[in-house]
């Protein structure tokens, strides 16, 4: 006679219920084993939040018995529905706003070289008009080809007056010295 094994305190004696339970899982991992993978198939209403696609699929598997007063899986279907025709129209509208962005961006390149073109007509002609010579000087346009000077970097804990102090009195003992 075998003797048999202790128990531990958490063990509880198994039931008929619990045992159906195991093998009903068993079965179910083995079917879906057969099936093909869910994820690799198209979700429906997949613009919907997973809890309820989880509900609207309850609701259409047990159509018959979960019928409420203004729920029902028709109901529910509907409005999914509703909210899929609104995603396809955002993203329509969104494609459409691309494209729009994109002619507005065609069509602002376009016109910055037609006015530097007709920026350089007008340099052209002011070589003998002085009055619109010195209004052209304002122009963006008018400074864009000319390089900018670099600004120098302010040391740590000096201020800029005396950064610039500095920079002046360097200049001018440089200058002397090329003089020289």
């Amino acid at each position: 006679m075998k003797a048999a094994a202790p128990k531990r305190a958490t063990e509880q004696p198994r039931s008929a219920t619990s045992l159906r339970i195991v093998a009903t899982e068993q079965v179910s991992l083995a079917d879906k084993a057969d099936e093909p993978d869910e994820s690799a198939l198209p979700v429906r209403w997949a613009n919907l939040q997973q809890g309820a696609r989880e509900v609207l699929g309850l609701y259409e598997e047990r159509a018959n018995e979960l019928c409420f007063p203004g729920v029902s899986f028709e109901s529910l279907a509907a409005q999914a529905d509703r909210v899929s025709q609104l995603a396809e129209q955002v993203e329509k509208a969104k494609l459409e706003l691309a494209a729009a962005q994109a002619a507005q961006h065609a069509a602002e390149a376009q016109i910055v070289e037609a006015t530097k073109r007709a920026f350089a007509y007008a340099q052209v002609y002011a070589q003998e008009h002085a009055e619109l010579s010195t209004e052209l000087e304002g122009f963006a346009y008018a400074n864009a080809d000319k390089p900018r000077r670099k600004k120098r970097e302010v040391q740590e804990g000096q201020s800029r007056g005396k950064q610039a102090a500095d920079g002046a009195a360097e200049e001018a003992a440089t200058a002397s010295e090329t003089e020289d």
